[in-house]
């Protein structure tokens, strides 16, 4: 296989320790001039929206208001015009990370120069947007919860759950059932039948290694807050959109693999941060990498990973793409088929990768994850689509020939 990236079986849970007026015209004159000057001030206005771009005509009387202002002009009657301006589509909470000397004498630069700037939770994405973060995510300001009283095994179809405080694990049983604005504290929330659709809200699934995070078939989760437990989202047949996973347990006695997600079949994270950076413990305790996927239970197949922050990590790695000599679903022929990476960003991160023939001050030796960027993935299966990913910085990995691993990265990009 030309660029396939193998994870041998001893590191797949291993953890690394956006004019002046004129004379009175005549009734004629005047209402052709009424109708051409509507006329000009609908193409401007047009040219307004659609190009961003910035115009002034006279003011006459009453009040402006946004999008427009008033403004000084001495070619204009009272020296006075209005300045119309595209609406603004809002900032983001956080500016990108700007590296600094600092930085680059502490070896805090992830091998940037001073100067570069970095993409981080909260601040722009390369779309227009932001990513996904504390201030992006969760339950909306101004919301007043109250306690939740009813049934912790939700059966009844179409079930709105709204602003509401609840404790307690959660077992879905019915059709479109919907929990929004909401605060959660539970180590599970399992959707045994039926679907859900979580959004708005804010998970804490605690520090129960036993808690499984939300898991099942048939979910959306929609500019959720999700931390705690060993992992936030099991994904199968679901969408997980425009939300924060962070913040997994610690596990002191050594056991527990995590992630931020794990994918099996059918699932789409789009637009989310996604952040497995629990601690480690010995012997085998901590991240095993931000979003998982492995062919333990079943075929690992049609998953789409797309324009997601993967977050550097305490793991190994910050993807996976299925493909597991070893595991028992690995040579189903579903397994790694139409698994799709597109356009997300990774975070190099501060964290210095295990090739230590590299200089710390080199970019090479910072690769999101302590071992690299991303595994398990076979571009010789169906369906294989790997594009336009990207490091923190916005350098294309389709033009990065000088990856410490080869330039099999560069070599991965599909159209």
């Amino acid at each position: 296989m030309k660029n396939t990236l193998l994870l041998t079986s001893d590191f797949v849970h291993r953890p690394i320790s956006n004019r002046p007026k004129k004379s009175k015209p005549s009734h004629a004159l005047r209402a052709s001039t009424i109708l051409l000057s509507v006329i000009c001030m609908t193409l401007l206005m047009s040219q307004v929206i659609a190009l961003t771009y910035s115009a002034t005509v006279e003011t006459e009387s009453g009040s402006v208001t946004a999008p427009a202002s008033a403004v000084s002009d001495s070619t204009a009657h009272g020296n006075q015009a209005v300045k119309f301006t595209a609406q603004s589509g809002g900032s983001c909470p956080q500016a990108k990370r700007t590296i600094t000397a600092s930085d680059v004498t502490n070896n805090t630069n992830s091998g940037y120069t001073a100067g570069t700037q970095v993409y981080v939770p909260d601040g722009p994405d390369p779309w227009g947007g932001c990513f996904p973060g504390p201030g992006t995510t969760g339950i909306p300001a101004g919301t007043t919860l109250s306690a939740y009283s009813g049934s912790c095994t939700l059966s009844t179809p179409n079930a709105v759950i709204d602003s509401k405080n609840i404790t307690c694990d959660l077992a879905i049983q019915a059709n479109n059932v919907t929990i929004k604005n909401s605060k959660i504290v539970a180590n599970t929330i399992e959707i045994l039948s039926g679907s859900l659709t979580l959004q708005d809200s804010e998970v804490d699934f605690g520090s129960n290694i036993n808690g499984e995070g939300l898991k099942g078939f048939s979910f959306t989760i929609l500019r959720a807050n999700m931390y705690g437990g060993k992992r936030q989202v099991w994904c199968d047949t679901c969408t997980l959109q425009d939300s924060y996973l962070h913040d997994q347990l610690s596990d002191p006695t050594g056991v527990t693999h995590e992630s931020s997600a794990r994918v099996e079949a059918n699932a789409v994270l789009r637009h989310n941060t996604l952040w497995c950076n629990a601690p480690d413990f010995p012997p085998d305790a901590g991240c095993s990498a931000n979003q998982t996927g492995y062919p333990d239970f079943g075929p690992i197949h049609h998953n789409t990973m797309e324009r997601n922050l993967y977050m550097a990590t305490t793991g190994g790695y910050c993807s996976y793409g299925g493909y597991n000599p070893g595991k028992p679903y690995n040579n189903d022929p579903l397994n790694a088929t139409y698994v799709h990476s597109v356009e997300n960003v990774f975070q190099r991160g501060t964290r210095a990768n295990d090739r230590t023939t590299i200089s710390l001050s080199d970019k090479r030796r910072y690769t999101c994850g302590g071992y690299g960027v991303l595994d398990s993935f076979n571009d010789e299966k169906a369906g294989f689509r790997f594009h336009g990913n990207m490091w923190d910085d916005g350098q294309l990995f389709a033009d990065d020939t000088d990856y410490p691993y080869g330039s099999w990265l560069s070599q991965m990009e599909t159209p």
